[in-house]
């Protein structure tokens, strides 16, 4: 379980670098061919939103944990487990799409 949440620590640290993964999906979607058929917009766009307002919400209570003098982050039990089954679903996706058509 604690594995789970190692990544999270990075971006716990520096908030900013949550926006990666969105952008690493973003990339391997609309790089390539765009007329090739059933691209997995819908999906790789919401968790790349989802990625984006994970970061805000990460700095948001980055700057509410300082004013804590123990803040316990009860959030990242829903928010990781979310975060990464979309991720691995949007990679899969974005992977099987390529090989499919490519």
């Amino acid at each position: 379980m604690e594995t789970l949440f190692l990544p999270f620590q990075v971006f716990q640290m520096i908030p900013a670098l949550a926006v990666l993964p969105a952008l690493a999906m973003a990339a391997l979607l609309f790089m390539g061919d765009h007329a090739k058929p059933h691209r997995p917009t819908r999906l790789v766009v919401s968790c790349v939103v989802l990625w984006v307002a994970y970061a805000i919400w990460e700095y948001r209570v980055q700057v509410w944990a300082e004013t804590q003098t123990a803040p316990i982050r009860v959030d990242l039990l829903l928010i990781a487990p979310l975060l990464i089954i979309m991720t691995t679903c949007s990679f899969v996706a974005i992977f099987r799409w390529r090989q499919r058509s490519g």
